[in-house]
């Protein structure tokens, strides 16, 4: 079922197809991938371009001649513009992606490697114990990266433990003050000094399945941001979160902007607009 519940956006089904993950540079160049498949929105509509020859859940769209994606099998793919292709073969999962510019980009070994892209090849910047989960750069000076039980933070020049005692399916910020995590039925805030808890979903019958298994966020403002548990999609407005849509089957949400949010999960890719 499919309920659009407010706070000044309207959601509906964009597309009929499954999906992993989604990213969008402009509102006329975002790609989903699904495993198997990979999808392109042209500003119109969905379409399948490709089928890569490894598994693929996870995409990161720089600009429309840069984007990546990986998955499981640790093949990242490179688009530049015209065809994907392979770019590096590495020797575990990679789970997540994300870069600053061309020069830039880091992807989140789920093994617990960091590899960094300086344009020209994959090296890799730092090794741990634990596979990392997700991994969002703000700029060159400020990354993070998480595994299930510690957050870590690059400042331009090497990788430490942030935070030791909080894990991350997912983080996005817009600002050195102002970046967000997610971790099981909880959201927290990291205020440029440290992470807190800011939001919990309070379940009202417990049940075996993990409704309120927090997936993904996406951050394009201090008052907008939004993330999403596996049948609803909340929002933040810079005082409080509130649940903004609910559907089926959700796992992934990015906001290009306060004017163009996709999410997508089993059933469907949705889009959100502005009332």
């Amino acid at each position: 079922g499919q309920d659009g519940i407010s706070s000044g956006y309207a959601w509906g089904e964009q597309a009929d197809i499954e999906v992993l993950d989604i990213s969008a540079c402009s509102p006329d160049h975002a790609w989903a991938v699904s495993g198997d498949k990979m999808y392109f929105f042209d500003g119109n509509s969905w379409t399948q371009r490709v089928e890569p020859q490894a598994i693929v859940d996870n995409v990161f769209c720089l600009d429309a001649e840069h984007s990546w994606a990986s998955g499981e099998t640790g093949t990242i793919y490179f688009y530049d513009g015209f065809l994907w292709g392979n770019q590096r073969m590495t020797s575990e999962p990679i789970n997540d992606i994300s870069g600053t510019d061309p020069q830039h980009v880091w992807a989140a070994g789920g093994e617990g490697t960091i590899y960094f892209f300086d344009g020209n090849e994959w090296t890799e910047q730092h090794e741990g114990d634990v596979g990392f989960d997700s991994v969002f750069a703000l700029d060159n000076q400020h990354v993070w990266a998480a595994t299930n039980n510690a957050i870590y933070f690059f400042d331009g020049n090497a990788w430490s433990v942030q935070n030791d005692a909080l894990g991350a399916h997912g983080i996005s910020g817009v600002d050195v003050n102002n970046v967000w995590a997610v971790q099981d039925a909880s959201i927290y805030y990291f205020d440029g000094t440290s992470w807190n808890e800011q939001f919990k979903i309070e379940r009202e019958v417990p049940t075996e399945k993990s409704i309120a298994v927090m997936q993904d966020i996406s951050a394009v403002g201090s008052s907008h941001v939004w993330s999403i548990g596996e049948f609803l999609i909340y929002f933040y407005d810079g005082a409080s979160w509130e649940k903004q849509y609910e559907s089926g089957g959700l796992n992934c949400i990015f906001a290009l902007d306060d004017e163009h949010i996709w999410a997508g999960g089993r059933d469907a890719i949705y889009f959100g607009s502005k009332i």
